[in-house]
């Protein structure tokens, strides 16, 4: 089975290196008190034009642990989408499989949703994360996303 990892071959990824260099880009996994792996969450620092925002972002795979700017952008497009795409708080429990009443899952939306919105006046709305079932069957785009360089 040939492997495509040319990242040119995606738009997608295209726009996301392209985001990364427009907005000088930077992320650092910050270390926390609060436990989040719970819910598979991570704190992930985002700089962004010299702005620094931090957001908890869910890292099911451990992706984190590479770092790669274009995958930690991919992190981060898809939990703003998770947030926005919620009508509210128990919609984005139901989506997520979160228990509404877990005081971590509370903390957790209280927090993007004050942070998603700054983060999206500096990215602006049309940059989207790959759709989770690329992500899950680790198609061309997933693996093309993995191997991309900036």
């Amino acid at each position: 089975m040939r492997r495509l990892t040319n990242h040119s071959s995606y738009s997608i990824i295209d726009e996301i290196t392209a985001a990364l260099k427009k907005h000088d880009i930077r992320f650092h996994q910050q270390l926390s008190d609060e436990d989040l792996s719970p819910v598979y969450y991570k704190r992930l620092l985002v700089i962004i034009n010299q702005q620094k925002f931090s957001i908890p972002v869910c890292d099911e795979y451990d992706d984190m642990d590479q770092m790669s700017p274009p995958v930690m952008l991919q992190l981060l497009l898809r939990e703003m989408e998770y947030f926005e795409d919620a009508e509210d708080y128990l919609l984005w429990c139901k989506d997520l499989g979160f228990d509404a009443a877990s005081e971590l899952c509370r903390s957790i939306h209280s927090e993007l949703r004050e942070v998603v919105p700054k983060l999206r006046e500096h990215l602006g709305n049309s940059l989207k994360a790959i759709s989770d079932f690329h992500l899950e069957m680790n198609t061309g785009i997933t693996q093309a996303l993995r191997a991309a360089k900036l």
